[in-house]
């Protein structure tokens, strides 16, 4: 059982568009003493992430024991987002919520509009995130000054299925796999070490969404040769990570 409440929008705002029901069908959650984690993967399985939030996030956070369940996306957005309504915008909120491992009870209060509850049940035999996490010990990564960069990604390459990124210590790109001359080179970003793989452009479009509804305080992007992407977004009292799965093409 955990009980936990908040009153800071930007907490709804992460539980609330992290993880897109347009690309994400349901998540995990995970929690304990010290660790509140969401899980989910992409519905075509090339985009896994993570969000773990710390207990001191939250005005209040009561563990009894260790436990999980899995909900629909869209059930989660639509209880919190109550809260995040553009006329409710400037009013103070409070969001109340229980977990055990069959269900959670949602309570969102916005001062001066009302309050709304939500029973969202357990999911069984739902699409789950892989348990284990990618080494990117030794994977090539650079920390953009804007971490806006993968939005500017989205936009100048929004016409190609697959991208052909590389990294080097002299600077970065973003290509079509099959023209040198079509690319994106963001401004002043360097990598420790060199590597490239080929990504699908829609999955680095969700992992970039969460940019528009709250701006983390850091980017960083780790690539394995030929291999998987990490994304990964730093907050305050959270840190939400992708990993993008790397396109393979026929020979």
């Amino acid at each position: 059982m955990l009980t936990l409440r908040t009153n800071n929008p930007a907490i709804l705002r992460l539980w609330s568009n992290a993880f897109p029901s347009v690309a994400f069908e349901t998540i995990s959650f995970h929690w304990n003493a010290t660790r509140l984690r969401y899980e989910a993967m992409s519905k075509n399985r090339n985009l896994v992430g993570h969000l773990d939030i710390k207990p001191s996030a939250f005005s209040s956070y009561e563990c009894k024991e260790p436990g999980d369940i899995c909900l629909f996306s869209a059930h989660v957005s639509s209880a919190v987002d109550f809260a995040l309504i553009g006329r409710h915008e400037n009013a103070p909120v409070d969001a109340a919520l229980q977990f055990d491992n069959a269900r959670v009870r949602v309570r969102v209060s916005v001062e001066g509009w009302g309050s709304l509850t939500r029973i969202l049940r357990h999911v069984p035999d739902a699409l789950l995130a892989p348990k284990t996490d990618l080494d990117f010990g030794k994977a090539a990564s650079c920390t953009p000054q804007s971490v806006e960069l993968l939005r500017e990604v989205h936009d100048a390459m929004g016409t190609t299925e697959t991208l052909k990124v590389s990294f080097r210590k002299d600077g970065i790109s973003f290509a079509h796999p099959n023209s040198k001359d079509d690319r994106f080179e963001p401004a002043s970003v360097t990598s420790s070490s060199e590597a490239t793989t080929l990504l699908d452009r829609a999955a680095i479009d969700y992992a970039s969404r969460i940019i528009l509804h709250e701006k983390p305080s850091s980017l960083e992007l780790s690539l394995i040769d030929d291999g998987q992407a990490r994304v990964r977004y730093l907050y305050p009292n959270a840190v939400l990570v992708y990993f993008i799965g790397a396109v393979i093409q026929d020979e």
